[in-house]
Protein backbone atom coordinates (compact mmCIF):
# COMPACT_ATOMS: atom_id res chain seq x y z
CA UNK A 1 0.00 0.00 0.00
CA UNK A 2 2.74 2.11 0.02
CA UNK A 3 2.27 5.41 -2.32
CA UNK A 4 -1.49 4.60 -1.79
CA UNK A 5 -3.90 7.13 -0.01
CA UNK A 6 -7.03 6.51 1.52
CA UNK A 7 -9.43 9.40 1.76
CA UNK A 8 -12.61 9.79 4.00
CA UNK A 9 -16.09 9.23 1.73
CA UNK A 10 -16.19 13.53 2.39
CA UNK A 11 -12.48 13.25 0.94
CA UNK A 12 -13.52 11.31 -1.79
CA UNK A 13 -16.59 13.37 -2.71
CA UNK A 14 -14.78 16.62 -2.59
CA UNK A 15 -12.45 14.59 -4.94
CA UNK A 16 -15.01 13.89 -7.64
CA UNK A 17 -16.73 17.53 -7.51
CA UNK A 18 -13.58 18.83 -8.51
CA UNK A 19 -12.81 16.55 -11.69
CA UNK A 20 -14.27 17.09 -15.18
CA UNK A 21 -17.65 15.93 -15.90
CA UNK A 22 -16.63 12.90 -17.77
CA UNK A 23 -14.65 11.40 -14.90
CA UNK A 24 -16.80 12.80 -12.68
CA UNK A 25 -19.97 10.66 -14.31
CA UNK A 26 -17.80 7.85 -15.02
CA UNK A 27 -16.76 7.57 -11.27
CA UNK A 28 -20.39 8.34 -9.65
CA UNK A 29 -21.99 5.82 -12.42
CA UNK A 30 -19.62 3.09 -11.31
CA UNK A 31 -20.48 4.01 -7.69
CA UNK A 32 -23.87 3.99 -8.20
CA UNK A 33 -24.10 0.64 -9.95
CA UNK A 34 -22.24 -0.97 -6.60
CA UNK A 35 -24.64 0.74 -4.81
CA UNK A 36 -27.51 -1.43 -6.88
CA UNK A 37 -26.12 -4.02 -6.04
CA UNK A 38 -26.17 -4.20 -2.05
CA UNK A 39 -28.80 -5.12 0.39
CA UNK A 40 -31.37 -2.49 0.45
CA UNK A 41 -30.64 -1.51 3.87
CA UNK A 42 -26.83 -1.23 2.70
CA UNK A 43 -28.13 0.60 -0.08
CA UNK A 44 -29.90 2.96 1.64
CA UNK A 45 -27.05 3.73 4.09
CA UNK A 46 -24.81 4.21 1.02
CA UNK A 47 -26.95 6.75 -0.40
CA UNK A 48 -27.57 8.55 2.98
CA UNK A 49 -23.71 8.97 3.31
CA UNK A 50 -23.25 9.83 -0.27
CA UNK A 51 -26.01 12.73 -0.16
CA UNK A 52 -24.81 13.81 3.44
CA UNK A 53 -20.78 14.20 1.96
CA UNK A 54 -22.55 16.28 -0.92
CA UNK A 55 -24.30 18.50 1.43
CA UNK A 56 -21.09 19.18 2.63
CA UNK A 57 -19.94 20.64 -0.22
CA UNK A 58 -19.64 24.20 -1.85
CA UNK A 59 -22.82 24.88 -3.46
CA UNK A 60 -20.40 25.22 -7.14
CA UNK A 61 -19.49 21.82 -6.41
CA UNK A 62 -22.53 20.35 -5.33
CA UNK A 63 -24.10 21.74 -8.00
CA UNK A 64 -21.73 19.24 -10.22
CA UNK A 65 -21.93 16.57 -8.17
CA UNK A 66 -26.33 16.64 -8.31
CA UNK A 67 -26.11 17.48 -12.16
CA UNK A 68 -24.52 14.57 -12.96
CA UNK A 69 -26.67 11.92 -10.23
CA UNK A 70 -29.30 13.59 -11.84
CA UNK A 71 -28.21 12.70 -15.93
CA UNK A 72 -27.16 9.65 -14.85
CA UNK A 73 -30.70 8.35 -12.95
CA UNK A 74 -32.29 9.56 -16.39
CA UNK A 75 -29.79 7.85 -18.67
CA UNK A 76 -29.65 4.94 -16.87
CA UNK A 77 -32.69 1.68 -17.82
CA UNK A 78 -35.61 2.01 -15.66
CA UNK A 79 -35.07 -1.40 -13.44
CA UNK A 80 -31.97 0.41 -12.32
CA UNK A 81 -33.13 3.86 -11.71
CA UNK A 82 -36.22 2.23 -9.75
CA UNK A 83 -34.07 0.94 -7.38
CA UNK A 84 -32.39 3.70 -6.82
CA UNK A 85 -35.14 5.77 -6.71
CA UNK A 86 -36.79 3.52 -4.31
CA UNK A 87 -33.81 4.05 -2.03
CA UNK A 88 -33.39 7.58 -2.49
CA UNK A 89 -37.04 8.64 -1.25
CA UNK A 90 -36.55 6.66 1.70
CA UNK A 91 -33.12 8.82 2.49
CA UNK A 92 -34.88 11.88 1.21
CA UNK A 93 -38.39 11.37 3.48
CA UNK A 94 -36.13 12.22 6.61
CA UNK A 95 -34.63 15.14 5.19
CA UNK A 96 -35.20 18.52 7.04
CA UNK A 97 -36.98 21.53 4.96
CA UNK A 98 -34.11 23.31 4.84
CA UNK A 99 -31.85 19.97 3.14
CA UNK A 100 -34.73 19.20 1.15
CA UNK A 101 -34.68 23.07 -0.24
CA UNK A 102 -31.00 23.03 -0.12
CA UNK A 103 -31.17 19.42 -2.70
CA UNK A 104 -34.19 21.69 -4.88
CA UNK A 105 -31.67 24.82 -5.43
CA UNK A 106 -28.51 22.67 -6.75
CA UNK A 107 -30.88 21.24 -9.04
CA UNK A 108 -32.42 24.40 -10.57
CA UNK A 109 -28.84 25.50 -11.08
CA UNK A 110 -27.60 22.88 -12.34
CA UNK A 111 -30.15 21.94 -15.41
CA UNK A 112 -29.46 25.68 -16.60
CA UNK A 113 -29.69 25.22 -20.32
CA UNK A 114 -31.14 22.45 -20.43
CA UNK A 115 -34.40 21.88 -22.87
CA UNK A 116 -37.87 22.42 -21.32
CA UNK A 117 -38.33 18.81 -21.36
CA UNK A 118 -35.21 17.81 -19.48
CA UNK A 119 -35.77 20.44 -16.94
CA UNK A 120 -39.06 18.68 -16.65
CA UNK A 121 -38.36 15.35 -16.03
CA UNK A 122 -35.59 16.19 -13.82
CA UNK A 123 -38.04 18.09 -11.76
CA UNK A 124 -39.88 15.01 -11.94
CA UNK A 125 -38.01 12.85 -10.58
CA UNK A 126 -36.55 14.86 -7.82
CA UNK A 127 -39.87 15.70 -6.66
CA UNK A 128 -40.80 11.80 -6.40
CA UNK A 129 -37.63 11.29 -4.31
CA UNK A 130 -38.70 13.96 -1.95
CA UNK A 131 -42.06 13.49 -0.97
Amino acid sequence: MAGREIFTSKEATEILASKDEDMRRRLLSERLERIIGMPEDERIAALEDMLNDESDLTDEDRVKVVKTRMDILIDMPEEKRDILISALKKVMSAWTFDRKLMEEQALEAAVKGYTPLKKLSMYAMLRSMLA
